[in-house]
């Protein structure tokens, strides 16, 4: 449904729409990625809407001045690599190409966790 609403595109027949509307069609989108990502990683198939397609800023909400900086930009970093996984390292031939593919999962995740790091003292602060 948000495919056929065009929702991971920047113009779609919502987008001259409040700012509320706009963060709930946000929010809305948001959590079909997350589903679909999660039900691609359980099936171990490519995701039905590739990253490659998505023009919505995943992690920046309409109207926000500030990107995202919780556990959803933590998932969506781990879904691009979850996404690399599926279409590149099961058909990969070779142990050459599989070294530097894990290779370089490795590195993104390193960056994950640098984020987590970062970000984790941020959501557990008293405000």
């Amino acid at each position: 449904m948000c495919i056929d609403l065009k929702l991971h595109k920047k113009v779609n027949s919502f987008t001259n729409r409040s700012p509320a509307e706009a963060s709930e069609i946000y929010y809305c989108f948001a959590i079909c990625y997350k589903n679909d990502k999660g039900l691609a990683m359980n099936l171990a198939r490519p995701p039905f809407l590739p990253d490659s397609e998505i023009e919505t800023d995943l992690l920046r909400p309409p109207n926000a001045k500030e990107e995202v900086v919780d556990n959803f930009r933590i998932y969506i970093e781990l879904a691009k690599i979850q996404s690399r996984i599926i279409t590149d390292l099961r058909p990969a031939r070779g142990s050459g190409r599989e070294a530097g593919l894990m290779s370089e999962i490795l590195a993104k995740m390193d960056f994950i966790w640098r984020l987590n790091e970062e970000v984790f003292p941020k959501l557990t602060s008293p405000t």
